[in-house]
């Protein structure tokens, strides 16, 4: 997974290996996030994911 934006210090969107985004939430998941970078997995506490692109 690679950081797509910084929300705050907390959250962050991501791209998986598929290209298909995500937000990721854990605590300080985004600080000195750098856009590209690999996350660190050991930080995520939740994962939010559309199930169908209807929604989006």
């Amino acid at each position: 997974m690679f950081y797509k934006k910084r929300l705050n210090n907390n959250a962050v969107v991501v791209a998986d290996e598929n290209g298909n985004e995500q937000i990721l939430t854990g605590k300080g998941l985004g600080f000195n996030a750098k856009i590209g970078a690999v996350v660190d997995e050991s930080k995520i506490e939740k994962i939010f994911t559309l199930k169908n692109d209807t929604d989006n």
